[in-house]
């Protein structure tokens, strides 16, 4: 009896331990996101309402911002790009506005306004798809000092060899896009809020990467409804279904390495390693992980299932 007893009393500590962290989660996410998203959303109706061209159209050797690529093909960066030259009308370095498109950014750096801007380096427009984005495998192409490093709205992306470093969001943000592939890749932003961020994006892979010494997460995935436990900002948004997370590097972010929001369905975490987070290496903000799949990463861990 007395046993039975002390069971339940360490299961009720345990539960209530799960909800304090979940409660902490939603706190500081929403926060972070929210203050993100309502300077973006200010921005954006003021960069709406001063708009009054179309961007101009890249050549396909490109050596200055400001313009946006309408015409599939191979395109190539020929000289480090700074938003100094000028930006498009919605305040992009580059805007990838059709489907097909090889983009060769060498080992060139695309350096935006820094500080605290809503800018960003490189946008993939929704519905251009099918394009290729990639840097020098020595000396990696390097996106920095934008509100948001690489947007990406479209399908069937492939990134490779492209770092996103001291932006003052996000490094890279999968917005809505699906079976997009991020392959050795970088996003180091202590100003910033996430490095990665899968906001609403399904089937996406994201492999070979370090994400450190971010503000809030190296590496996040979805963005909840109200009425779920985080990312109250995030109403509508839907959930993001089946990406894999794999073999990445997450340390010294200053609250987690990989997170989970609650709206994160079927997700593979594989081969991670985090370490020095602030409060977990490895977060999942479903009980019991729901349908999410953790297997063989490192790190302080938030529940039994987070493996």
């Amino acid at each position: 009896m007395r046993n039975t007893i002390s069971r339940n009393v360490l299961a009720a500590s345990q539960e209530a331990n799960a909800n304090l962290q979940r409660l902490m989660f939603s706190t500081l996410v929403t926060f972070g996101i929210l203050a993100i998203l309502c300077t973006r959303s200010f921005a954006q109706s003021t960069a709406s309402a001063a708009k009054v061209a179309k961007p101009t159209p890249c050549a396909t050797t490109i050596s200055k911002c400001g313009c946006a690529i309408t015409k599939k093909g191979i395109y190539t960066v020929s000289a480090d790009l700074s938003s100094s030259d000028g930006l498009t009308p919605d305040n992009r370095c580059i805007e990838i506005q059709t489907s097909n498109v090889i983009l060769n950014l060498g080992s060139h750096k695309v350096t935006g306004p820094g500080g605290v801007n809503t800018d960003v380096g490189i946008d993939v427009k929704h519905g251009a798809n099918n394009d290729a984005l990639v840097g020098d495998a020595v000396t990696p192409a390097l996106v920095m000092a934008w509100g948001t490093g690489v947007h990406v709205g479209g399908n069937n992306e492939l990134f490779s060899n492209i770092h996103a470093d001291s932006n003052d969001s996000f490094g890279f943000e999968l917005d809505g896009s699906s079976n997009d592939r991020l392959v050795d890749w970088e996003a180091n932003s202590p100003e910033g809020t996430f490095g990665l961020w899968i906001r609403s994006g399904n089937n996406n892979l994201v492999t070979k990467g370090t994400a450190n010494t971010n503000g809030e997460a190296g590496i996040f995935v979805g963005c909840a409804d109200a009425a779920s436990t985080a990312g109250e900002d995030c109403k509508g948004a839907g959930k993001s279904t089946g990406n894999d997370v794999i073999d990445n590097t997450v340390d010294t972010n200053i609250h987690y390495g990989v997170a989970l929001d609650s709206n994160a369905a079927q997700t593979l975490v594989n081969g991670n390693s985090g370490s020095g987070n602030g409060v977990h290496d490895l977060f999942d903000d479903s009980p019991s992980c729901g349908s999410n799949t953790w297997l063989d990463d490192s790190g302080t861990k938030s529940d039994l299932c987070v493996e």
